[in-house]
């Protein structure tokens, strides 16, 4: 199967009380909140490379305080087993606003596969002959990500980053 990202709009009741949760049970209300009906936006197994085009760096060195990596990870950890990760709402605004400057096309048009591959970018899909399939679902995800967040913030939601 590999490992998946999804992101989750979640309200602040929501938020609040995943917070206070212990671990094991801050998995079972993700899946829960997957399962039943709230705003999922399904990157699949392209989050690595997808951050690797838009930082340079692979997932393994995620940075910091960069909202172009935090888009891809979220901000705020939970302490748990599986990488889950929130956003709150009025952190959405700066990483539209560096999502907005990243020049995708270009990026898309420039990148080199094997240094997708040199990297170890997951998931092993970096060759050369799928090179036009692989920049339309980048592309598709950048903007499909960008238009979540903006949904997100427009309705005040906050966002759950999950990936396992």
């Amino acid at each position: 199967m590999g490992m998946l990202a999804n992101y989750i709009k979640i309200d602040e009741p929501t938020l609040a009380q995943l917070t206070k949760l212990s671990d094991d049970d801050v998995f079972e209300a993700i899946e829960e909140l997957e399962e039943n009906g709230n705003d999922v936006y399904d990157m699949d197994k392209l989050w690595d490379g997808l951050h690797f085009l838009i930082t340079g760096v692979p997932a393994n060195d995620r940075i910091e305080g960069d909202h172009l990596s935090e888009a891809i990870f979220g901000v705020h950890y939970f302490r748990t087993e599986d990488f889950i990760t929130y956003i709150k709402s009025d952190e959405l605004g700066a990483i539209i606003e560096s999502m907005e400057t990243i020049p995708i096309d270009d990026l898309l048009k420039e990148m080199d596969l094997k240094i997708f591959r040199d990297k170890d970018i997951y998931p092993e899909i970096w060759v050369d002959k799928n090179r036009p399939d692989l920049q339309e679902d980048l592309k598709t995800e950048f903007d499909g990500l960008l238009e979540f967040y903006k949904e997100a913030l427009n309705e005040t939601a906050h966002i759950i980053v999950s990936i396992y």
